[in-house]
């Protein structure tokens, strides 16, 4: 029988996005990466010790609830973050070097070149002084020794490439001139301009309705496929993350209790969190309007976690919750969970 491995050496389990074997070394590598706002003596702890993989191709979701940690880590991996934000410890590895260690002129050349950010809100991402053509082109210009009028021909290219009809006389329009759903598209056309290796996606289609919402997450993936980039979705929905992701990484309080494929995430959730949001989704059928909201709120919690953040919430509470902090334990190749519950189930199942 194989030997099981100890609690203590998953702490912070690491996992990998669309890991399939390949020799290629991850595209991105972040590593037990913790982030905190404020003076030691009053930090709250916005990301905990979160670690994975994403492989060049693939796509992740990070899913939770307003204020659990995702903005934060996407701000992260661009050194975005400002005062009284710090990262506390952790590594970020991509492309083979420690976007951590970099210095601001390196990070200039990622940002927008290497990794790019599709902001929630098209309105306050966009300069409304400016068309959107000069914005385009400035971003452009930003990364590629080029003249003007061959950076103007690739953002016209890129309205194309985007679904902008009459993509000159567009270019020529300033943000207020075009409707929420080309705003979104003129800000994925800035983030793909330079054919990035990493787009990350802060809830991208929120402040949008219903149908060019399908439109967009359409459009991301068909952009994604044809130029082979990576991407980071985040989001609170978790079947807009299904729609779109390979895997889901479910944040609560700050840290990954579970990550797995998008089909096991909705299909045979394990920790309670997780089943909690799937229980909560609006059933399809009109005749099942009833969802299952989750009781109580997250919590707010500083430097160090004694027990399961999720405790005071969880309906599967036992008193070993409130007594220690779990683990992320695997379950498999493409799965790891953090629940005291989870760990003593596979015990009893017999494993070993």
């Amino acid at each position: 029988m194989a030997k099981r491995t100890s609690r203590q050496e998953y702490g912070s389990a690491h996992w990998s996005a669309a890991e399939s074997g390949r020799p290629e070394a991850p595209l991105l590598d972040v590593r037990d990466l913790t982030v905190a706002y404020g003076a030691d003596d009053q930090a709250v702890v916005a990301v905990r010790a979160v670690s994975f993989t994403l492989q060049h191709g693939a796509v992740l979701g990070l899913v939770g609830e307003s204020g659990c940690g995702k903005t934060t880590t996407a701000l992260t991996l661009l050194r975005l973050l400002r005062p009284p934000a710090r990262v506390v410890q952790g590594q970020i590895g991509f492309r083979g070097a420690d976007l951590l260690l970099q210095s601001d002129r390196d990070m200039e050349q990622v940002r927008g070149n290497r990794i790019s950010l599709i902001f929630q809100n098209p309105m306050t991402s966009l300069n409304p002084t400016y068309t959107i053509g000069a914005q385009i082109v400035e971003a452009i210009r930003a990364h590629r020794r080029i003249g003007g009028a061959e950076a103007w021909a690739r953002a016209t290219e890129l309205m194309t490439m985007v679904g902008i009809p009459d993509g000159p006389e567009r270019l020529r329009a300033y943000p207020h001139e075009l409707s929420g759903g080309q705003r979104q598209r003129a800000i994925i056309a800035m983030a793909i301009a330079l054919e990035p290796d990493l787009v990350i996606a802060d809830e991208p289609t929120t402040a949008l309705d219903v149908t060019i919402q399908a439109q967009i997450l359409w459009l991301l993936t068909d952009l994604k496929n044809r130029l082979g980039m990576s991407m980071i979705y985040i989001t609170h929905d978790l079947n807009v993350a299904a729609s779109i992701c390979d895997h889901i990484a479910v944040i609560y309080a700050g840290e990954i209790v579970e990550i797995a494929a998008a089909r096991q995430i909705l299909g045979n959730p394990s920790h309670p969190y997780t089943r909690g949001l799937v229980a909560s989704l609006p059933e399809t059928s009109w005749r099942e309007r009833m969802v299952h909201p989750i009781k109580g709120h997250p919590p707010i919690y500083g430097r160090t976690l004694t027990h399961c953040p999720f405790a005071p919430r969880c309906a599967e509470v036992i008193d070993r919750c409130w007594q220690e902090h779990p683990a992320l334990l695997p379950l498999g190749a493409e799965h790891a969970v953090r629940c005291i519950r989870r760990g003593e189930r596979e015990a009893d199942d017999g494993v070993h």
